[in-house]
């Protein structure tokens, strides 16, 4: 993850400055992200996985429900 540290992305037209490592796990990474605009801070998910994964079928629906549950 350290290689995205300091890394500006744009997500549905917000930019975010990623920030350090929050955790990690078989799926994924999560790090700390501040909007540019008005320096709100959030937790960003990234998952490790390609279309080409045997397993990402059943990654992406488990991202899915995820988000459902943070939805909530």
């Amino acid at each position: 993850m350290p290689k995205y540290k300091g890394k500006i992305i744009n997500i549905y037209g917000t930019s975010y400055l990623l920030g350090g490592q929050l955790g990690s796990g078989g799926n994924g990474y999560v790090c700390s992200a501040t909007t540019s605009d008005n320096l709100a801070q959030y937790a960003v998910k990234f998952l490790n996985v390609d279309e080409s994964d045997a397993f990402y079928s059943n990654k992406k629906e488990r991202f899915l429900r995820e988000i459902e549950y943070c939805e909530k």
